[in-house]
């Protein structure tokens, strides 16, 4: 019987977003070709990059406290074309091409912020946020299939680029007090101009008596190793 189509299961360690189940579906176009639809879902309760946000967001609001038990979730959906580079055996090497879209918030974390540098008094704000990641990539594994069609896939490694977008909104019953936290982010980022260079970082920040707003953007990488799918191919 020939095993045209396929449903996987993959445990994804992707270094910027972890913690992610995949559940793809994939369809031999011809001997050398396939195509699939991946859709995932990714829970985790601390921040990726956490560290980064305690040393760098946390100076850039003026922050003395910071809490990592954040609840972060995402979701998303990929699409993928392989090359099969090998005649029809059980085991099978392939480039991967790839694009896909992935959105994500975090929340249930605060922070304290002093608005008078020179004042002992401090304020709780909440803090919570959102990302939207679009992108593709490329990269090499190998696929085994029994003549049952229970098959194992390995993606060796993949390496990729996207546009990724951050939304963070701070907020505190404390109001009027954020016109000094945006004076300090603005002194922060001039500070750091040529680190956000580097970054290909485009950061601005709004306020108003109840909160202040960032939005982040820039180009970023993502780097896959050792993603391992079970599936069966029928």
């Amino acid at each position: 019987m020939a095993q045209n189509n396929s449903f996987k299961l993959t445990l994804a360690p992707s270094i910027v977003h972890t913690h992610i189940f995949a559940l793809a579906y994939e369809r031999k176009l011809s001997e050398h070709c396939t195509a699939g639809l991946k859709v995932n879902y990714g829970a985790r309760n601390v921040l990726p990059c956490n560290r980064i946000a305690s040393n760098e967001i946390g100076q850039m609001l003026n922050m003395t406290g910071w809490k990592t038990e954040n609840d972060c979730h995402s979701h998303g959906a990929s699409f993928h074309f392989r090359f099969l580079l090998h005649k029809k055996t059980s085991s099978r090497f392939y480039v991967d091409t790839n694009l896909g879209y992935q959105t994500g918030k975090f929340y249930g974390t605060d922070f304290v912020f002093r608005p008078y540098e020179y004042i002992p008094i401090q304020y709780v704000a909440g803090l919570k946020g959102g990302f939207q990641f679009f992108g593709g990539g490329i990269g090499i594994g190998n696929q085994w299939t029994n003549k049952k069609g229970i098959s194992i896939d390995v993606l060796w490694v993949g390496l990729g680029l996207g546009k990724n977008t951050m939304n963070i909104q701070a907020t505190s019953m404390a109001k009027g007090y954020f016109n000094d936290v945006y004076g300090a982010f603005n002194k922060y980022m001039s500070k750091r101009e040529d680190l956000i260079d580097f970054l290909r970082m485009d950061i601005s920040a709004t306020y108003d008596t109840k909160g202040i707003y960032v939005v982040a953007q820039n180009t970023m990488p993502v780097v896959k190793i050792l993603n391992v799918s079970l599936g069966f191919s029928f």
